[in-house]
């Protein structure tokens, strides 16, 4: 019987080894564990990110987001998260708002990013309290499930918060100095977050559990029998 016992303790700390923590996950980083290619496209209004080659069996997830406070026109005032929104016929699209202005005016000038999920990821974005990263420019980000990963954003600016147009068009209808020059700019920097693999179980642990089932089962019988015989 005590040989039993112990067998079956030493069975319970051999699983309790083989299962990962729950530790929050490890980042910013590139690439991810295992590798990952990039490419941008599109255009200054509209760029895109693409993310691919990715070796899922070095991680558990994977996410990808901003990790730095984004900004157009080279603001002091960066764009803060605003929502993430879904919509049953496009992918999940997540928001950032802020203001900023432009040398020689006093407007204010509303700012919006928007990233829109392409491909890769079939759980879209989360906020980064339910992933369990600390927040700040990071409120926002999206777990990678595919490869690619493929992330189109959308830089716009408005007079009012309300009438969206894309901020090159925007800003040249601001321009009322030939000689006076000056670039409009915007800012995003991303990073990615994971979770290690889990360690796997060892193969021999589920047949040692079974040797434990078949070990007691004859210990029950022998006890069971032996009992029988004092009886007789």
């Amino acid at each position: 019987m005590s040989r039993v016992s112990v067998s079956v303790i030493c069975f319970c700390i051999l699983v309790l080894t083989a299962i990962p923590s729950s530790a929050a996950p490890i980042g910013p980083v590139f690439p991810a564990p295992g590798g990952t290619d990039f490419l941008f496209g599109g255009t200054a209004d509209n760029p895109t990110l693409q993310l691919d080659t990715f070796n899922f069996s070095a991680f558990d997830q994977l996410w990808w987001g901003p990790i730095v406070e984004s900004g157009m026109d080279g603001s002091a005032s960066v764009m803060s998260f605003s929502v993430i929104s879904t919509d049953i016929n496009t992918n999940d699209t997540a928001t950032w708002t802020g203001t900023t202005n432009i040398t020689g005016s006093t407007d204010t000038i509303f700012t919006r990013l928007t990233a829109t999920i392409q491909s890769g990821s079939s759980v879209g974005w989360d906020t980064a309290a339910n992933i369990g990263i600390p927040p700040g420019p990071r409120e926002a980000l999206a777990e990678i499930t595919g490869d690619p990963f493929l992330v189109a954003f959308a830089w716009e600016a408005s007079g009012d918060g309300t009438n969206w147009s894309g901020f090159n068009a925007y800003f040249d209808t601001l321009e009322t100095c030939e000689t006076c020059g000056g670039d409009a700019q915007t800012n995003l920097f991303g990073g990615l977050f994971y979770t290690p693999s889990p360690v796997p179980v060892p193969a021999a642990l589920p047949l040692f559990g079974t040797g434990l089932a078949i070990m007691g089962f004859i210990g029950w019988r022998r006890k069971r029998r032996m009992a029988a015989q004092a009886a007789a």
